[in-house]
């Protein structure tokens, strides 16, 4: 049986990160199990070929898998994507209030990883040299859809580049707020980016333990 195994998160996707993370949280502590469906999803076999695979053989391909999400990543502004060249939002500071609004509810969490990138990420429809233009936001469940085989890492470091510039933004606006305000804001800052930095952290560990 011929397994391949992604040795960059380039060749995953997110809609294999949103299944394996919804396994996790659902079996935080079944490490036996948690292994085969990490084989399952990023490998893609089925689980009846991943029990016959040899013990050790499992532990190798899990530990390449962990070495593959721990490798470094770089934010990418541009992607070839499904035949087309995808940009992320070269202007957050003029976005739109319903790109605005639908990041902020996309942002915390992995199961919404998919629509975060239908915002942030678009086909570009215009670009000179480093400058670029991309469509219209324009929300459809088939555009949603498609972004499950978009490239995991891109993906990642496109959310965490976000969250950052979402960060410094806000704590460039609380320094102007009232003190009231400035703690209220704080702490919708905290539910809504603390959720994913938690759950990521969580989902790593869990990937480590597996090796163990």
């Amino acid at each position: 049986m011929k397994i391949i195994i992604p040795e960059n998160l380039s060749e995953a996707t997110v809609g294999q990160y949103k299944k394996f993370a919804k396994i996790v949280e659902e079996n935080p502590d079944n490490e036996e199990f948690l292994a085969m469906k990490m084989i399952e999803v990023f490998c893609n076999i089925s689980m009846k070929e991943v029990q016959q695979i040899p013990v050790n053989d499992v532990e190798d391909i899990v530990a390449t898998l962990n070495k593959t999400f721990e490798s470094k990543r770089k934010f990418k502004q541009r992607v070839m994507f499904n035949g087309k060249e995808y940009g992320f939002i070269p202007d957050l500071e003029n976005i739109s209030m319903g790109e605005y609004v639908d990041m902020s509810a996309y942002i915390e969490g992995t199961e919404n990883l998919d629509k975060l990138m239908a915002v942030l990420y678009r086909p570009i429809k215009y670009k000179s040299k480093e400058l670029y233009s991309i469509e219209k936001y324009d929300p459809k469940p088939e555009k949603d859809m498609l972004m499950n085989d978009f490239p995991l890492d891109v993906a990642l470091e496109g959310q965490g580049f976000f969250l950052t510039l979402s960060e410094d933004l806000l704590r460039n606006l609380t320094d102007c707020l009232p003190k009231e305000q400035h703690k209220e804001t704080k702490r919708h800052l905290g539910r809504n980016g603390g959720g994913i930095k938690a759950f990521t952290q969580s989902l790593r560990a869990t990937f480590s333990s597996l090796t163990r």
